[in-house]
């Protein structure tokens, strides 16, 4: 039953209907107590029938609400109204990653960062010894700002049978259409799980590989006509290439999604910290003008009493260094490799930005270095000149 604007849940007070789902109904609300608007989920009485597993939920949506990363939903409170229970967020605006998924594949770079972010989240969480259960498009928030947030942490232990009980006949009976239960959405779940056994950090990290998958190709990792036929496919089958997509997808990042997707989870990333360092890779590897020559600004070294300075044969003072095109030294010899300089190879090198950096600080020591040799020489020589007669 929805609930008018106005409604009390406990202190806090109903402003709006945010949306109703599967599991149940999302509003605005407002917490008078700090003045900030929050979301309820208020979720369908069918889920308090059973009083441990009721009290399960509670303990991990508490111990969810422990967790502070900026890529996890914040958990504040957790109680129940009229024998519903019902979980208290932070407000977000923005969109799921299956509506951003609406058009289809998702472009490399973009679909890479949020990876990304999910995998950092889902660390955190595994760090605690939360495991999600339920990772899927509709359960990961892309703000407006760009970051995501993973959601419903706890949700799938309400709603999961226990082990043992989740047969592909079972899965079929109670699909996400049947009596409005979502038992793990099919198409996302681990092999483990179809099997009803266990599921822990690894399950997630499966689960994350089927929706990487179809961020970058457009399309389910594991489709089926009905749950039992996709149960069978995470089982038995592999998906397509992603190369056979017609993108330019790069071969770390179609080895990545392999290794999520691997049916042994001895077999897989053995935590998403890792999984997040591999991606984290990628998007460096892949950045705009990765590869692209950076020209560097011209590095002037001031004249001092008229000596000719290192690198300019004619004494103008006017010493310069460009990668690739020669190095800083005396005539006819090279700066040494501890600055990180390329010898003299008569092409311009290719540089990332980070080389680029790295290079303008060694040169900057490199000239504060002259400048000090060349003050030395100066006061050498003042003394020299003090010590003589007239």
């Amino acid at each position: 039953m929805a609930l008018a604007a106005g409604t009390k849940l406990g202190p806090y007070e109903i402003v709006a209907s945010l949306g109703a789902g599967g599991m149940g109904e999302v509003y605005r609300a407002r917490d008078p107590r700090l003045g900030r608007e929050v979301a309820i989920k208020v979720l369908l009485s069918y889920f308090c029938r059973d009083v441990d597993r009721l009290r399960r939920f509670e303990q991990e949506a508490r111990a969810a609400g422990s967790l502070n990363h900026p890529n996890v939903l914040a958990v504040y409170d957790v109680g129940t109204h009229e024998g519903a229970p019902y979980l208290v967020t932070e407000l977000l605006e923005g969109a799921t990653l299956r509506d951003r998924m609406a058009g289809g594949a998702m472009p490399l770079r973009k679909a890479t960062e949020y990876a990304a972010q999910v995998a950092h989240g889902l660390a955190a969480a595994h760090d605690k010894g939360i495991v999600h259960r339920d990772l899927k498009p509709e359960n990961i928030f892309v703000c407006r700002d760009g970051r995501t947030k993973i959601l419903d942490f706890g949700l799938a232990k309400l709603t999961a049978p226990e082990a043992g009980d989740a047969t592909a006949t079972n899965l079929d009976l109670r699909d996400q259409t049947g009596e409005g239960v979502v038992l793990g959405t099919v198409g996302y779940m681990s092999p483990e799980q179809v099997r009803g056994e266990k599921a822990d950090e690894r399950s997630d990290v499966f689960s994350f590989g089927a929706v990487l998958y179809e961020m970058l190709s457009g399309e389910r990792a594991f489709a089926g006509g009905s749950s039992a036929d996709r149960a069978s496919a995470i089982l038995k089958e592999d998906p397509p290439d992603l190369r056979a997509t017609g993108r330019n997808i790069p071969p770390a990042m179609e080895r990545i999604v392999r290794h999520c997707l691997e049916k042994s989870r001895d077999e897989r990333f053995q935590s998403a910290r890792d999984l997040g360092f591999h991606l984290e890779t990628v998007l460096t590897d892949s950045e705009p003008n990765a590869a692209a020559s950076f020209p560097l600004q011209k590095k002037r070294i001031p004249p001092r009493l008229g000596d000719r300075r290192f690198g300019d044969p004619g004494g103008s003072g006017s010493g310069m260094v460009v990668p690739g095109k020669g190095s800083v030294g005396p005539p006819g010899s090279e700066l040494s490799p501890a600055y990180g300089f390329r010898r003299n190879s008569g092409q311009p090198s290719l540089l990332t930005r980070r080389q680029v950096g790295n290079i303008r600080e060694r040169f900057d020591r490199v000239a504060a270095d002259l400048d000090t040799l060349a003050g030395r020489r100066t006061t050498s020589s003042n003394h020299t000149r003090c010590g003589r007669a007239p």
